[in-house]
């Protein structure tokens, strides 16, 4: 599809992909993909965001970088003991930024969605 093409056909592209149950590509006029309309799972949209998001992300690159370096990571026992910390103490929980996180990330989606 060209990117001139108008609003209403995104929608096809929707179903489209959906129903490939792959990405539809979006070329502009020399041919060149240049954006891509992904099916999704409504219940993987959390998912999607937080991998994606570069709050995580970056933690996840430094991580690898350092594994990479040869450089040991935190033992379980002390991780598995900050998580139940964090369940005893709601407003130190890393999941309530994850939650935050998503929810401002769908409302971002849905402002543009209704502009």
């Amino acid at each position: 599809m060209a990117v001139s093409n108008t609003d209403h056909e995104v929608d096809e592209l929707a179903k489209a992909a959906a129903a490939a149950g792959r990405p539809v590509f979006i070329r502009d006029d020399g041919g060149h993909p240049v954006a891509a309309v992904f099916p999704i799972d409504h219940e993987a949209v959390e998912d999607y965001l937080l991998s994606n998001a570069p709050e995580f992300t970056e933690g996840m690159a430094e991580a690898d970088a350092a594994i990479e370096r040869g450089e040991r990571g935190t033992p379980l026992a002390v991780v598995l003991a900050e998580l139940e910390d964090e369940r005893s103490d709601p407003a130190r929980s890393s999941w309530t930024e994850a939650d935050e996180l998503v929810e401002r990330r769908l409302a971002e989606i849905e402002r543009r969605g209704d502009s």
